[in-house]
């Protein structure tokens, strides 16, 4: 534990600027250990005393400084003498802000705020502004759509108690901090090409700040990062878009609520209403650990500009290939519940003959409930839309495959259709699940924000002899499952023409 005695020993400016930033790394790591709690009294007694610490560091350099000042002014340096005739009172009043000038520093948050909740709300207003003020390397990271996806992140309320649905906005502001400094920028750059050994001390602690997982992972800086931007465009994976998603920063569980609805009647006047209380479901969803190896050369790691934006394309690719497959045909065992899996066979429609034809898809949204036809979707292999297409042509019909409004995407019958790589694309094998027409409002999706990565130093080939590159074994969180089945059906190939 950093001491006065600890200051009193310093005996330069760059002393007294070493033991600052001890200090900072030390409230970093505190602030680490109580992410989205408040500190505990020892804690809160040791941060009072680092900030003490930090003042009387500050003022002890200021006094080496003007020393120092004074010397050069006594041995003829004019360049130390304060000139006269400047009209301070021309500058006009300084601005007055709560936000620290350094917006990425963590502590300072706490130090003016009188509150846990106010600190809180004090960090989302920083991550705020971070986010308006970053780059974004990703080609296909639009500034626009990523600031908007953050602050609508960072939008919901901050809670002043134990959090219930697993997300806490301040917790978000707070990695986007960590991450997004300049200082760990280059510490994560530097990890990449040289090891951690060789960081200054300044990104010493700012790595603190983050912390690293127990195998020596280090988080992705939230610009390259999938988890909190969005970059996909959804034409191979479009589940993410169409489907219900909620966040995680807070443990690995999701809980939420769902409910068949409240039954309303009219009756006689002072006649008991009729109990028309719901049902009521509790799902839970435990976000599930993906992960993907991403190899480069040791001559571009020295190229961090060029670098990170390979890295952000990289990252979504993995992710989108296997979140293509498994939010579609995920079993739900140590993964993803997929929707085409998770639609119990009891939704599903058969066609009308021994093969497809356009007349299906037409059965198939007769079948829907009404309650859930108003937002319904398809889903299906471009190949069902380009038969379907096909067939219509040949028979002299419509089914109107243009887009319903502008920006949105092709429409099938009226309604709005999403291609997905992960369907069933031959049309022509029996009981073969080819297309989902439904409310994707009832399947979820959980993130758990936050994407880690661990280096390979080298990479080896199969005799064990260098191959010129680095590795990031990438890993990240999130899972799936249906809600309601009843809100969807499936379009099955085969003789039975029945189904619910």
């Amino acid at each position: 534990m950093l001491t006065l005695n600890d200051l009193e020993a310093t005996k330069t400016p760059e002393d007294v600027q070493g033991f600052i930033e001890r200090v900072k790394a030390r409230s970093n790591e505190l602030e680490g250990e109580y992410t989205g709690r408040q500190f505990d009294e020892p804690a809160q007694e040791e941060f009072a005393d680092l900030g003490d610490l930090s003042k009387r560091a500050v003022e002890r350099k200021k006094e080496f400084e003007a020393r120092q000042a004074r010397l050069l002014v006594l041995a003829g340096d004019e360049r130390h003498v304060e000139r006269s005739g400047i009209d301070l009172a021309s500058r006009g009043p300084r601005a007055v802000t709560k936000l620290p000038d350094n917006l990425f520093d963590i502590p300072e948050y706490r130090g003016r705020t009188s509150s846990e909740t106010a600190m809180r709300s004090l960090m989302v207003d920083g991550a705020k502004k971070i986010a308006e003020q970053a780059f974004y390397p990703h080609e296909a990271a639009t500034p626009e759509r990523s600031v908007a996806r953050i602050h609508k992140l960072l939008a919901l309320p901050v809670p002043d108690r134990q959090i219930e649905n697993g997300f806490d906005p301040s917790v978000l502001a707070r990695h986007m901090m960590a991450t997004g400094s300049p200082d760990y920028h280059r510490a994560f750059a530097k990890v990449l090409a040289f090891g951690p050994e060789h960081l200054t001390e300044r990104e010493r602690a700012a790595i603190a700040t983050v912390g690293t997982t127990t195998t020596g992972g280090y988080n992705v800086p939230f610009q390259l990062d999938p988890t909190v931007i969005l970059t996909s465009d959804g034409s191979v994976n479009p589940l993410p878009t169409i489907a219900r998603v909620e966040q995680l920063n807070v443990g690995n569980t999701w809980k939420g609520v769902t409910t068949s609805g409240v039954t309303a009647s009219y009756g006689t006047e002072a006649v008991a209403v009729t109990d028309g209380a719901p049902s009521f479901g509790q799902p839970e969803v435990t976000v599930r650990k993906a992960k993907a190896l991403i190899k480069f050369s040791i001559e571009s790691d020295g190229d961090w500009p060029r670098l990170q934006g390979e890295m952000a394309r990289l990252l979504q690719d993995a992710k989108d290939t296997l979140e293509a497959e498994k939010f579609v045909n995920g079993t739900g065992s140590n993964e993803p519940e997929g929707v085409l899996y998770g639609i119990a066979a009891a939704y599903n429609v058969g066609t009308t003959g021994d093969g497809f034809d356009t007349g299906d898809l037409r059965v198939l949204t007769t079948r829907l409930g009404d309650r859930w036809e108003p937002r319904a979707r398809w889903l299906a292999h471009r190949a069902v839309y380009t038969e379907s297409e096909r067939l219509d042509h040949a028979a002299g019909v419509s089914s109107d495959y243009r887009p319903l409004a502008a920006g949105e995407p092709l429409g099938l019958l009226g309604y709005p259709r999403h291609n997905s790589s992960a369907m069933e694309s031959d049309f022509t094998t029996a009981a073969g699940r080819v297309a989902i027409f439904g409310d994707f409002n009832q399947f979820l999706i959980v993130n758990k924000i936050g994407l880690t990565v661990e280096l390979i130093p080298h990479m080896v080939n199969g005799d064990g002899n260098p191959t010129g590159e680095r590795g990031l074994f990438a890993y990240w969180r999130n899972s799936s499952v249906v809600l309601v089945d009843s809100a969807f059906r499936v379009l099955t190939i085969g003789v039975v023409t029945t189904g619910i």
